[in-house]
């Protein structure tokens, strides 16, 4: 199996730099290396998130893109806390692919049902809805037993009385 020899086009930044800032380090998932980052990486990582999410086609789970880069899900979620230019880009990138997969599933172009199924992850629209039908499921299943009391008709010139 051949393995892409740069699966990072973001570079790497130099300690050496003036005006490095650290902002933490992580394993290279490729290399398994401690690599230092900077502030100036985390806000290119946003930008080329975007762009992933925007132009890539392929581009429908978020894990494609950090793991592609060698990033692990704990240093990604640990810089989403931390910057608020990535959390942004983020967010606005698992709208894009929400996007594409509702719209892929509407097209025929992938599973509907599988793509429902986690729709709530990239859009609050589908996760309002989804809490607003399992909040009616609970009043409904949490609703007394209700007895309904028939009264007698009248008698009438057009129904026959029932003997």
């Amino acid at each position: 199996m051949k393995r892409k020899t740069s699966h990072n086009s973001i570079k790497k930044d130099s300690v050496s730099k003036k005006g490095y800032v650290f902002f933490d380090d992580y394993t290279d998932l490729f290399t398994f290396k401690k690599v230092p980052i900077s502030e100036a990486y985390i806000d290119r990582l946003a930008t080329e998130l975007l762009d992933w999410a925007l132009n890539n086609d392929d581009a429908l789970k978020m894990s494609q893109f950090y793991l592609g880069k060698g990033i692990s899900y704990h240093s990604f979620s640990r810089w989403l806390k931390r910057s608020k230019n990535l959390e942004e880009a983020h967010n606005s990138a698992l709208k894009l692919l929400g996007n594409r997969r509702e719209i892929g599933a509407i097209k025929k172009k992938y599973d509907t049902s599988m793509i429902a199924t986690m729709m709530p992850k990239y859009d609050e629209d589908w996760k309002e809805v989804i809490e607003w039908r399992s909040k009616l499921k609970e009043q409904e299943a949490s609703n007394e037993t209700k007895i309904v009391v028939i009264e007698k008709a009248p008698n009438s010139n057009i129904v026959p009385e029932k003997k």
